[in-house]
């Protein structure tokens, strides 16, 4: 059986017209890709490696350090690994088990990996379920910059420590999108949660963070839920977030909340000799 072939680098407008409806059709599942394909697009400067492994949705980007699978299956992945025996990415993530064929064929050819995080992508397409805690959400301004950057720390330092910090200009971004948001008690913030990208139909949710202290009360619950009011505000039809599958307690309560599983994925850092 002959390998797949591999376009690397193909001009963006043909790789976006050959897969970017294909990976649209499961918003959810691919909703980071296709964030950094509308990117791409509306900004020519911004710098996005791609391969194409075939049609509709077969394909791989690399954008900011990480490596993103799309559909592929396992002569593709192989593929894919064998293409990038000298490219450079600090991590690589992939859908149900794109990731680990990618991993199992890279190693085979000598490159050597570290298993970071089975994540879970899931998705809500109805009215949030919130829960009955108390308070109210608002939007995180500029003038909240001090204790969002101090909850973004605590986020990465917790959630996705092998991630890099986020820059002190990104953190101010966010404070000032207006897609942030608090849960207050009296006024006081108890937690935070922020959209993070949108695609045609989906928002993305991430940043959700409570601190030690106020966690048990549904806050995490609440402002997740304000975050996903907000982008169905928008016009936006569905919601989706990743979680780690090493924390069935989060899991539990975001499908109490309302949210599905649509996959799983699998996060690896390549380690250096």
């Amino acid at each position: 059986m002959n390998a797949p072939a591999v376009r690397v680098d193909e001009p963006l407008d043909d790789f976006i017209a050959r897969h970017r409806a294909a990976l649209a059709e499961n918003e959810a599942r691919h909703i980071v890709m296709l964030g950094l394909l509308d990117i791409a697009e509306a900004d020519r400067t911004k710098t996005l490696r791609t391969w194409s492994l075939g049609e509709g949705g077969a394909c791989a980007v690399l954008g900011p350090g990480r490596l993103l699978l799309g559909d592929l299956d396992e002569p593709q992945c192989a593929a894919l690994a064998e293409a990038m025996t000298n490219e450079t990415y600090r991590a690589l993530v992939g859908p149900d088990e794109t990731a680990k064929w990618f991993v199992a064929r890279a190693e085979a050819l000598g490159r050597r990996f570290r298993y970071v995080m089975p994540q879970r992508i899931m998705a809500l397409t109805g009215p949030p379920r919130t829960p009955d805690a108390p308070g109210a959400a608002r939007s995180v301004t500029a003038e909240d910059i001090e204790r969002l950057a101090d909850w973004l720390d605590a986020f990465v330092a917790e959630a996705v420590p092998n991630d890099p910090p986020i820059p002190d200009e990104r953190k101010a971004a966010i404070a000032a999108s207006g897609d942030a948001f608090f849960w207050e008690v009296e006024g006081r913030p108890v937690s935070t949660a922020a959209i993070v990208r949108e695609t045609g139909q989906t928002a993305g949710i991430s940043l959700v963070y409570t601190p030690p202290a106020e966690r048990g009360r549904g806050y995490a619950g609440a402002v997740t839920a304000a975050a996903v009011e907000a982008a169905y505000a928008r016009g936006k039809r569905a919601a989706s977030l990743f979680t780690d599958l090493r924390n069935p307690v989060s899991n539990r309560c975001y499908e109490k909340f309302g949210f599905t599983p649509v996959c799983d994925c699998h996060a690896y850092k390549p380690v250096a000799d």
